[in-house]
């Protein structure tokens, strides 16, 4: 096999002389993810639930209902669309942005997981300190604290 896009890498060589396999490496200024805080962040609360799923259990789906007011709506929404980034990298299958037809200042995000326990690990240790801060950005923008219900299948088998 010689030159296209598919190249033969043979004990771990790199197919392009001298630029080495960028492991361990930070990414170089200027580029994509340059800056990027990539640390393991754990800051979401702990679900506090009254139903014990099983870990397998699911799909679940988690909504998060923020207020926010008219001024600083277009900013949320563009600021939400990084957090999707973000869900939909760290386990969720789905993810989407709505609006409250009955309250025009209320926005409510939706994703859904594969699991209970696929959701826990969202929560225990794959976020990044990237993550957080996206999340912030967009908590900047909404009044209050938000509503955080976790919907479980209603028949778990």
């Amino acid at each position: 096999m010689t030159g296209g896009p598919l190249r033969r890498v043979r004990n771990g060589a790199d197919p392009v002389p001298g630029r080495g396999s960028g492991r361990g490496r930070a990414p170089v200024p200027g580029t994509p993810g340059a800056g990027v805080n990539r640390d393991p962040a754990v800051y979401w609360p702990e679900p506090h639930l009254t139903l014990e799923p099983h870990p397998r259990t699911g799909p679940v789906l988690v909504t998060v209902s923020h207020t926010v007011p008219p001024e600083r709506q277009a900013a949320f929404v563009g600021a939400m669309r990084a957090v999707g980034r973000s869900r939909r990298r760290t386990g969720a299958m789905r993810w989407g942005l709505f609006r409250a037809g009955e309250r025009a200042h209320v926005f409510v995000e939706v994703d859904q997981v594969r699991s209970w326990g696929e959701h826990l690990r969202q929560h225990g240790g794959r976020l990044t300190g990237a993550d957080r801060a996206v999340e912030e950005q967009a908590r900047e923008l909404v009044d209050g604290e938000p509503v955080v219900p976790h919907l479980l299948p209603a028949d778990p088998d």
